[in-house]
């Protein structure tokens, strides 16, 4: 290791030992310089509350847990940094760091990021590293309310890890992709119901191909639909179950109608409406509302069984285009189709109140 390095991580190894609330002053101290020395470093714990982290450059960092509350850091650098935990969108300048933010002038690897670390490329989309691995896609025979198109069951490989958005897309970053020229400048309308952190809606699948163009163009990376493989895997996370949790399901789990009712689960409030993305429960992969709340877009077109399906998570991209696979079911729907295996479908132009989507991308 360079002797500079050597160097620089024993200072900001002090720094954090120090345990000092003053971590500006800290940094002044050791002689680390915030816009270069600390890069890659481990600053997870600490408390940036109400700082000026202003031209900050924390790159491919692990923050893990941090309070950025009253911080201010329009013109900071936090690309490929692990965030899991940290309250980013809580800092003072939020809404005029996203507006400013422009990419990197070099892009950022992602070999440092382990499985189920939480990074942005850009603060549009908070990515989690999911990992390598099989699971059985489709439902057994003997599940309640299964229909015949989720099998035949088979086994689907995934060769390399991958990364998938945390969250639906939402109002808060379709708006920055329209202020941003993207988006065929197409502006969904909210229903009334708000904008912000609740997913978008009125979205077709051509505009959520739109929208991933536009990130990827934005970050350098390549950003796209998941396939319908992947979202199966990623929603179920290890788990063999009509939903991630188990067979049954509350409204205090996921957003559906509540007139209506699945396993042992209660019937309760229709809210007739989206709620904000990170409401209720992440799975055990850290993702938020697999189940319910909006219809996700996946890249597949749809097909009335798996019989020829890929077996290594890539999309089925063959066959009949006009219709494109929808999966976890919406705040309109039976719970029955919010089951991990249950398969929707709907043409790649319409547009609806229940219709959102999320992203992937390959590492």
């Amino acid at each position: 290791m360079p002797e500079r390095e050597t160097s620089l991580q024993d200072r900001a190894r002090r720094v954090i030992e120090a345990k000092s609330e003053n971590f500006i002053e800290l940094i002044k101290v050791a002689q680390l310089d915030p816009g270069r020395d600390l890069r890659f470093s481990n600053w997870s714990g600490i408390s940036f509350r109400g700082l000026d982290l202003r031209n900050f450059d924390l790159t491919g960092s692990r923050l893990v847990n941090c309070d950025f509350a009253g911080a201010r850091i329009r013109g900071a650098r936090f690309e490929g940094a692990d965030i899991k935990g940290a309250n980013l969108r809580k800092a003072k300048d939020w809404s005029s760091y996203l507006k400013a933010w422009t990419p990197p002038k070099q892009a950022v690897g992602s070999r440092h990021l382990h499985t189920g670390a939480v990074f942005q490329d850009a603060p549009f989309a908070e990515m989690v590293v999911v990992p390598a691995g099989e699971f059985i896609m489709g439902s057994p025979e003997s599940e309640e309310e299964r229909y015949s198109d989720e099998g035949p069951q088979r086994e689907v490989t995934f060769g390399q890890r991958f990364a998938v958005g945390r969250f639906a897309v939402t109002f808060e970053e379709w708006d920055a992709c329209v202020a941003d020229g993207g988006c065929n400048g197409y502006r969904p309308d909210d229903e009334g119901w708000g904008r912000g952190r609740r997913p978008v809606i009125n979205v077709s699948w051509d505009d959520a191909q739109a929208y991933a163009a536009w990130l990827s163009r934005k970050t350098g990376k390549t950003y796209r639909l998941l396939s319908e493989a992947e979202w199966e895997y990623v929603v179920r996370a290890g788990t063999t179950t009509p939903f991630w949790w188990g067979a049954s399901i509350s409204l205090q789990q996921a957003n559906y109608d509540g007139n209506y009712t699945y396993g042992s689960g209660p019937k309760g409030e229709y809210r007739q409406r989206t709620v904000p993305v990170d409401s209720f429960q992440p799975n055990p992969w850290g993702l938020y509302q697999v189940h319910g709340n909006v219809w996700e877009w996946t890249e597949d077109c749809h097909h009335d069984s798996y019989d020829g399906a890929p077996r290594d998570g890539s999309a089925l991209t063959t066959g009949d285009s006009s219709r494109r696979v929808v999966r976890g079911g919406s705040w309109a729907g039976n719970p029955r189709n919010l089951r991990s295996a249950y398969r929707g479908w709907n043409f790649p132009g319409l547009r609806g109140g229940n219709l959102g989507f999320r992203v992937a991308r390959t590492l």
